[in-house]
């Protein structure tokens, strides 16, 4: 069989790839939920070793490396939109979008962005844990 085209590109702004996973928990918890693949003011995919539901609503923290803005962490409220396996069988990859992007929380991001990303996108036909 040949390979599926990839699905159409919806989101309205371009995520950016970062050097190093951040660690994302559930709101209010210190179980680690994922990590950060890439991100943008409107959402982001992470990383995970158990799947995400579609449609769920998760409210969650990135934990930053330093200080951004006075924060060492970002608050979102994310409605995951797909999950699949990752590449690496041990492993799971879902979108999600902001439900409720705040005007700090987007400078936050853009900050991170600005920060910890990559110049170049990376290849996600490699899968986010190779």
């Amino acid at each position: 069989m040949g390979k599926s085209n990839p699905p159409t590109e919806r989101r309205g702004t371009v995520r950016r790839q970062l050097r190093t996973y951040l660690r994302v928990f559930e709101s209010g918890g210190t179980i680690l939920y994922g990590h950060v693949v890439n991100i943008a003011p409107g959402g982001l995919m992470l990383v995970m070793s158990k799947p995400a539901t579609p449609g769920t609503t998760v409210r969650m923290r990135i934990s930053l490396p330093y200080e951004v803005g006075g924060a060492s962490e970002i608050k979102i409220e994310a409605l995951c939109r797909w999950c699949r396996p990752d590449v690496n069988p041990n492993f799971y990859v879902a979108g999600f979008v902001d439900t409720k992007p705040l005007p700090a929380t987007v400078k936050h991001i853009e900050v991170v962005m600005a920060e910890l990303g990559l110049t170049e996108p990376r290849n996600e036909t490699t899968g986010a844990c190779s």
